[in-house]
């Protein structure tokens, strides 16, 4: 009996391998494919008239078919914390370069993150850009 038993076992096995195929790629979500992504996104940080910091992004796309619009996400993180929470600054934004002069007041050193999400015309949201780090220092 206990030779049956093992004589089924393996015999289950060699099944169970020989009906296993190769692995299959994983599939890419279409909507990164449908919209087109933000690169080479860039920053250049400066002061304004009144002396508070303004950073201007700039950023590209290589197509505008299917691009609505972006979104500009920032995250802040000062010097002595190790928290970084992304909050979108900025909704609905059709251009490819972006003032932002709302940075927080600091009293040492502030990095402050940017990266740029796409929205196509059919609503799908493509690839975010690269996060982009910025150093501030007062």
């Amino acid at each position: 009996m206990k030779f049956i038993h093992i004589y089924i076992v393996s015999l289950m096995f060699a099944a169970l391998i020989i009906s296993c195929s190769d692995p299959e790629p994983l599939i890419s979500p279409t909507h990164f494919n449908r919209v087109p992504r933000p690169v080479n996104i860039t920053a250049l940080s400066d002061t304004t008239v009144t002396g508070k910091f303004k950073i201007t992004l700039n950023w590209s796309v290589n197509s505008e078919e299917n691009l609505k619009d972006f979104s500009i996400l920032r995250a802040f993180q000062i010097k002595k914390t190790n928290q970084v929470t992304f909050n979108a600054t900025t909704l609905n934004y059709t251009k490819t370069t972006y003032v932002d002069s709302a940075i927080i007041n600091f009293s040492d050193t502030l990095w402050v993150y940017y990266y740029v999400q796409p929205r196509g015309k059919d609503s799908f949201i493509g690839q975010n850009s690269d996060t982009l780090k910025i150093t501030l220092i007062k």
